[in-house]
């Protein structure tokens, strides 16, 4: 699995999609009016590391020490330019702008429709403004994971994934290497839409 709608998630997705799409899958399981969206698996953000040659670069990390401050933090700060500025695989990106681009059409009509109908349903459309957020399965280490809110565009979406892909890069996280294995980042991209009251949620 590498992208799921809201609406499709199921209980087996679980592991791949972090804590804070289960709650939002759950959310929309239950019936309320959640804004339409998406979620880019753990299982996307293993083939983009594999894909681009960065997981190797992650691995030069295991052999700096505690007394190598200055050099770890020079690491880190590579690791995030290499993440920010490598160039999206094909296969992903096509996969990911596929899913947003169809973000405005109706997630029946995009199930039963053919693709001339549902072209036709988008070129009378604008592109979505969307909430791209790091979802995480362990959120003791980062009590805040990343979230940018009104991004639009094909280029933008790709930058902004990639972007909270980097962010998860700190010097905690480098201290113990398990870490950077164990955390896997999944991303929710969701419809952003003009409400007239917003507020938070709490789960329990």
């Amino acid at each position: 699995m590498l992208i799921k709608w809201f609406n499709d998630v199921e209980k087996e997705d679980y592991p791949y999609i972090g804590e804070k799409a289960i709650n939002i899958a759950q959310l929309k399981e239950a019936d309320l009016p959640i804004p339409h969206g998406f979620v880019i698996s753990t299982n996307f953000y293993d083939l983009f590391l594999e894909e681009t040659g960065i997981k190797s670069k992650i691995e030069e990390i295991k052999d700096i020490n505690l007394a190598g401050e200055e050099l770890l933090q020079e690491k880190i700060l590579e690791l995030k330019e290499l993440i920010i500025e490598a160039e999206m695989p094909y296969s992903l990106k096509k996969a990911i702008l596929e899913s947003y681009e169809n973000l405005n059409v109706n997630l029946d009509i995009y199930k039963l429709g053919n693709k001339s109908t549902i072209n036709m349903i988008k070129a009378g459309r604008d592109l979505p403004y969307v909430a791209v957020r790091t979802s995480l399965n362990d959120n003791s280490i980062f009590e805040n994971p990343s979230t940018f809110l009104n991004v639009k565009g094909n280029n933008n979406i790709i930058l902004t994934i990639q972007k909270c892909y980097a962010s998860l890069f700190t010097r905690n996280l480098a201290l113990n290497f398990n870490n950077i294995n164990n955390i896997k980042p999944a991303i929710i991209v969701q419809k952003m839409i003009n409400s007239q009251a917003s507020g938070i949620v709490t789960t329990d």
